[in-house]
């Protein structure tokens, strides 16, 4: 559970993942669209359950956020929103190493390109 030392806020990820490549959902024809649909209506899904509500309404300084992706790569809007804050957060306090010190990490002009888009 990532905890913001700063706020010291908790954050709780109720992770799924939208199988958008199965047979099922090519032989429907299914476009981005669609996908980008069924990522919306999984979302709204985790947050009517009971665990969702109860760390929402605790009043404990905790955070609940629905982080769903495709099987394909693409995340929900709350998954965006996070990896947003994320980013923002790690910036804004010089904590952002994206490859620094890591050899292993190659970032290249795609993973600009990436992080331009958040």
């Amino acid at each position: 559970m990532p905890m913001d030392e700063v706020s010291e806020k908790s954050y709780v990820l109720g992770v799924s993942i939208v199988s958008t490549d199965s047979a099922t959902t090519q032989r429907t024809g299914r476009d981005f669209g669609a996908v980008g649909a069924s990522l919306c209506r999984c979302e709204a899904d985790k947050w009517v359950l009971a665990t969702a509500r109860q760390i929402q309404n605790d009043g404990n300084n905790k955070t609940f956020i629905p982080f769903v992706r495709s099987s394909a790569g693409g995340f929900g809007p709350a998954a965006r929103s996070f990896l947003k804050f994320l980013y923002m957060i790690s910036r804004d306090r010089s904590r952002l190493e994206i490859g620094t010190g890591q050899p292993q990490i190659q970032v290249g002009g795609m993973d600009s390109a990436v992080l331009a888009f958040w």
